[in-house]
């Protein structure tokens, strides 16, 4: 995200990493399966309430496609290579 011009922040005392690109902040707490998009509450995965920021071995995991698809990226898999591209469009 920093190198697309965003910042990322991280909220110790609420365990919240927070997003700024563009015009959009994404607010991901570690456990919770919801977001906060511009302040709005937004199911991270709507078919997968297991979805969810984690820590593990003391790095913040976040749903790659999840923030991916909110700052507008397009997002192709490659089945046959097993190989994820995610593509930024800037505005």
């Amino acid at each position: 995200v920093e190198k697309l011009g965003g910042f990322v922040t991280w909220d110790a005392i609420n365990r919240v990493v927070s997003i700024q690109i563009d015009k959009k902040t994404i607010e991901l707490q570690i456990g919770n399966s919801i977001a906060k998009v511009n302040g709005k509450e937004v199911a991270i995965d709507p078919t997968n309430p297991y979805i969810k920021p984690l820590i593990i071995n003391d790095r913040t995991m976040i749903p790659v496609r999840f923030v991916a698809e909110q700052i507008g990226c397009s997002i192709t898999w490659n089945d046959r290579e097993r190989k994820i591209t995610i593509e930024y469009l800037m505005p």
